[in-house]
């Protein structure tokens, strides 16, 4: 007769031990809803997404609702599998939900622009919570100055992570690393803050209980009807979208960075102390674990731009790519690589934090007017520019920690460019080591779930069984080109803001 597994197991034998049915993960992405299976050695199968608008009040929270119980159902329907051991919830947590007494959601109300609270109170709340903006405080703010019966009626405020939770489980919690980006919630501990609930003028009761990753709750029947998944079914809580995927990159140690690129990018440092950086104002939060905290320096958008850029001028239907085989990325990446660095110099979509984006495309020939330029030599401009806001955003967390990073590991959706990999271990000068998959997010989420599922006794030791990253990348003999590369780039960079005060 087999053995009971034991409730809680050592990280050495939990791989054996782990039960067959997977952790199913939804993901909020910037650019997508993602329904992903991931097993419990951390390998992500069958991914089903859904395009949304990123963000409230561009999709409803009963559309995304509708897009996650879809996503569900096709990606059982794809695994074959008719149970899975957990359900848990990363994502984008500058988006809210409020809540009435009763749970219901309070419709969204249309504010006049970007709401900002005075320039003092950003500067203390930089200090007292490591985010100088946040787009739920400052609409809170100006709700209790504008709509005041709006927040009269709310008993709760969510992230949209923990909202989809709560419409899992029907329990208003919030996970340290999602509160983080409120700016309601203290840097030096993980506890909401009374003094800016004080000072902002709002009641403390819309703030809800704070559990860490890997707290346990169970599927309500009237979801588990929408979702096509067993009642009582475990939903475990994960952590931010950010949080999961450097964790599922390996969980960079010290002296290490992650760089997440994904729709858009962000690079990460873990740290065992909370450290803000006051001329900076990079943001700052909780980590998935206690005793943990980030510094993120945030590059903006790297996979949109990438994708724009197939879309405008990829190939098409009638081209060699459709014929060979290939997709359409494949084959763009394919001519990218024929392409000698710096043959055109890109500045559009991600730069560095706290300097001004441009969101128009513009490109430059260092060595002056060109010969006709093939598409992959604009192909690889975009995909430099990309490795060149890694590095900035890298400078920046040095600078701010006085600790020099020798290693960045990289995670996301371009983790599937190896061609992008290989360039941001040479214009960064760091060995690079590439996540086991591109679905880094749901597989931090997962080592979260697994943990409150009993299977390892730490998010951390989950991380060591559940991923398993390639050998480092060393920069690579072009490393001379991309140092005049990414110098060219900041000082372009620097010429636009200029005249763009101008």
């Amino acid at each position: 007769m087999k053995a009971k597994r034991p409730r809680t197991l050592p990280a050495a034998t939990a791989q054996a031990a782990a039960p067959d049915p997977p952790v199913l993960v939804l993901d909020l992405g910037t650019a997508s809803l993602r329904a992903v299976l991931v097993d419990s050695r951390g390998r992500a199968g069958h991914p089903v997404s859904r395009p949304w608008a990123g963000s409230l009040p561009g999709s409803s929270p009963g559309l995304i609702w509708r897009y996650l119980c879809s996503a569900t159902r096709e990606v059982l329907d794809r695994a074959g599998v008719d149970r899975v051991a957990a359900i848990t919830v990363t994502g984008r947590p500058d988006g809210h939900v409020l809540l009435d007494g009763r749970g219901r959601e309070i419709p969204q109300v249309p504010d006049p622009g970007s709401p900002r609270v005075p320039p003092e109170v950003s500067a203390r709340a930089y200090r007292l919570t490591g985010h100088r903006s946040s787009a739920a405080r400052e609409r809170l703010w100006w709700l209790g100055r504008e709509r005041p019966d709006v927040l009269k009626r709310a008993a709760c405020f969510l992230t949209l992570p923990s909202w989809v939770v709560f419409r899992l489980a029907g329990e208003p919690l919030e996970e340290p690393s999602l509160a983080s980006s409120s700016g309601l919630v203290e840097l030096s501990r993980p506890a909401w803050s009374t003094g800016m609930f004080d000072e902002l003028g709002l009641p403390p009761r819309i703030a809800p209980p704070l559990v860490r990753a890997g707290h346990r709750l169970a599927l309500r029947p009237g979801a588990a009807r929408h979702l096509g998944i067993a009642a009582g079914t475990p939903v475990v809580v994960a952590g931010a979208g950010s949080r999961c995927a450097a964790a599922g990159c390996g969980g960079p140690p010290e002296n290490e960075a992650a760089a997440i690129l994904g729709a858009t990018a962000v690079v990460q440092v873990a740290l065992d102390h909370p450290v803000t950086a006051p001329r900076r104002h990079l943001p700052a939060g909780h980590h998935l674990e206690p005793g943990r905290w980030a510094l993120d320096s945030p590059a903006g958008p790297a996979g949109l731009v990438w994708e724009w850029f197939n879309e405008a001028f990829g190939p098409s239907s009638g081209d060699l790519a459709w014929r060979s085989g290939l997709s359409d990325h494949q084959w763009l990446e394919r001519e990218a690589g024929q392409s000698p660095p710096g043959k055109a110099l890109a500045h559009l979509g991600p730069t560095v934090w706290g300097e001004r984006r441009s969101d128009r495309l513009a490109l430059v020939f260092p060595d002056g007017p060109p010969p006709p330029v093939s598409r992959g030599a604009f192909a690889r401009a975009i995909l430099e520019s990309i490795a060149c806001a890694v590095r900035g955003n890298l400078e920046q967390l040095e600078e701010a920690t006085g600790e020099v990073v020798k290693t960045v590991r990289v995670g996301g959706g371009m983790l599937r460019s190896r061609l992008l990999v290989s360039i941001v271990a040479g214009i960064t000068g760091r060995s690079v080591i590439p996540a086991p998959t591109p679905e880094t997010a749901a597989v931090g989420a997962a080592a979260c779930a697994a943990t409150g599922l009993g299977w390892h006794c730490s998010v951390a030791a989950a991380i060591g069984v559940m991923t398993a990253p390639g050998p480092p990348i060393p920069p690579d003999h072009e490393s001379g080109a991309y140092e005049d590369l990414y110098r060219r780039w900041r000082e372009f960079g620097g010429r636009r803001r200029r005249e763009g005060r101008g």
